[in-house]
């Protein structure tokens, strides 16, 4: 019964694209026998799909050695002068891991298969399909829609062949931390086609030599690291908050308190799973085997038994070096919440001055050419108010409150 069982799971898997790798492991040095249950799963059992090997720790270098190679995000031609370029791909090296989009399958003949979605256009008026032909693309500018078809939109957006130009050089020390404002690429020679269709974006790139561990394994490949920098408008002033400078004794006991926190080995993203994404997977395996779901042990979460045993008498050296000795849980909380507090206050007082501006009507604002100093939720409340559909950008949204404004006095 069992075995029928995963038989008949075992096809719907490999029916929905599942790939099944069977690693059989020797036992007492009798080599392991794959015909007394699993040819009947593989294919081929002579093919990649089976291997086996003696020792465990030859196993765990294949599975490393099966994981997924990162893919490609994109194919571009690094413009070096004039005269030279060179073809480089672009790859994510660190990026979050999520969860993958979900698929949709239906039994038909006692067979899965996947359902292929597809989306139709259909017209308000005629209740007709339309073909991409058809369909035109319109962006509000003024009170009026400006139409465009896909073709122009493409050139639109697309201002120059697509590439890296390499502007000039800079010191390392003047990318300052907080340009970064996404993930960094990672970029490699590779003569490919180029990608046509991006948007310009300024970007420092920065050398990468290669590392390797000291089995000779690549831990990091040679290339550039390509960091997007904000445009003048994406960084924000903050102001500067005075902070009382720390004496060298507590800055010593900081530094073996950071020390002891230190992992020898460095942080190896691979080998911390993201629980989130674990028991997901689990929950779904769960449903596909039929068994019990068993939630995964986040090991994320700090070893505090450990960090209290190790560093109970550094902490609070540290505390005491900086006042902190006597001052309790609930002191601290409190003191976050006043913290809290003088923020809720700033932004009361700015409110008070939005609300003070905006107290004059709109009408009165419309006729002294002052749309613009109210906010887009005040914009947006009026137009919603008077039973039309806000636009997402301020211009428009001016416009559109101009528009009415002027019909509205006009009709009177």
């Amino acid at each position: 019964m069992m075995r029928q069982m995963t038989y008949r799971t075992t096809k719907d898997l490999i029916t929905t694209g599942v790939e099944i790798r069977l690693f059989g492991l020797q036992k007492d040095n009798k080599p392991f026998n794959p015909s007394l249950f699993y040819n009947a799963i593989l294919d081929d059992p002579t093919s990649d799909s089976f291997s086996c090997h003696p020792k465990l720790e030859q196993l765990e270098a294949i599975v490393k050695s099966k994981r997924a190679k990162s893919r490609s995000q994109f194919h571009l031609p690094l413009k070096l002068s004039d005269h030279l370029s060179i073809g480089v791909t672009g790859y994510n090296m660190i990026i979050e891991q999520r969860i993958s989009t979900a698929k949709y399958f239906y039994t038909a003949e006692d067979e899965v298969k996947e359902a292929i979605g597809t989306t139709r256009w259909i017209c308000v008026d005629t209740n007709q399909p339309l073909t991409r032909m058809d369909i035109d693309y319109a962006f509000n500018y003024g009170g009026e829609k400006i139409v465009f078809s896909k073709k122009e939109l493409e050139d639109i957006q697309t201002l120059s062949e697509p590439g890296i130009l390499l502007l000039g050089f800079r010191d390392i020390k003047e990318l300052e931390p907080h340009y970064q404002v996404t993930h960094p690429y990672f970029i490699y020679p590779d003569d490919t086609v180029k990608r046509a269709n991006t948007q310009p974006k300024i970007a420092a790139l920065i050398p990468q030599e290669e590392r390797k561990d000291r089995e000779g394994n690549q831990i990091e490949p040679p290339g550039l690291q390509v960091v997007i920098l904000p445009f003048a408008d994406e960084i924000r002033s903050l102001p500067v908050l005075s902070t009382p400078k720390p004496n060298q004794e507590a800055i010593e006991t900081a530094k073996e308190v950071v020390n002891k926190l230190y992992m020898k080995e460095g942080f190896d993203p691979n080998r911390y799973e993201n629980p989130y994404i674990r028991n997901h997977n689990n929950m779904i395996q769960a449903i596909a085997l039929e068994t019990e779901f068993e939630p995964e042990v986040d090991t994320i979460i700090p070893n505090y038994e450990l960090i209290e045993h190790e560093m109970t008498s550094v902490i609070d050296r540290f505390k005491e070096q900086v006042g902190l000795d006597n001052i309790t849980e609930e002191e601290l909380l409190s003191f976050a919440v006043g913290q809290k507090r003088k923020v809720i206050d700033q932004d009361l007082s700015d409110s008070y001055k939005k609300l003070k501006l905006e107290g004059q009507s709109v009408e009165n604002l419309w006729e002294q050419g002052q749309l613009t100093k109210l906010t887009n939720d005040s914009l947006k409340n009026f137009l919603k108010e008077n039973g039309i559909q806000p636009k997402k950008v301020k211009a428009d949204l001016v416009a559109q409150v101009s528009e009415y404004l002027s019909k509205k006095f006009k009709t009177n």
